[in-house]
């Protein structure tokens, strides 16, 4: 009985163990296969990744620097008409939604919204950057 019973418990151990190492193989060749992400907005992200896909010289990387500071400047100023609107489309939208909800949603959802525009003030200022 003891016997069968720490036989039990080893087979449970060697199954935890692999299946973990299957797992940890698993998750980091899944992780190198997957591209890269490129976040939108995102100069630096841009940068690396157009500059590792096309392996750079030093002069295109300097040209591809400016070339993308020029774009996202224009991009900013073509966005900077419509902002507004969007904004408000935004926090009526946020309205709409913390109507529907209860008192304690509303409170999650608030947690939501503010960890949203801190992430999006973040990548603001990074792409000031």
């Amino acid at each position: 009985m003891q016997r069968s019973r720490a036989m039990a418990v080893l087979f449970l151990l060697g199954a935890l163990l692999t299946g973990g190492g299957l797992g940890f193989a698993g998750t980091r060749l899944f992780a190198a296969s997957r591209p890269p992400v490129v976040q939108w907005g995102n100069q630096k992200s841009l940068r690396e990744y157009v500059s590792g896909r096309l392996d750079l010289s030093r002069e295109q990387q300097a040209s591809l620097d400016t070339i993308l500071d020029e774009r996202f400047r224009a991009m900013r100023a073509a966005m900077e008409p419509v902002r507004p609107t969007m904004d408000s489309i935004r926090l009526a939208s946020r309205a709409r939604i913390r109507a529907i909800l209860s008192p304690a949603q509303q409170a999650e959802f608030d947690k939501l919204v503010s960890e949203s525009e801190a992430r999006r003030d973040s990548a603001r200022a990074a792409a000031k950057r």
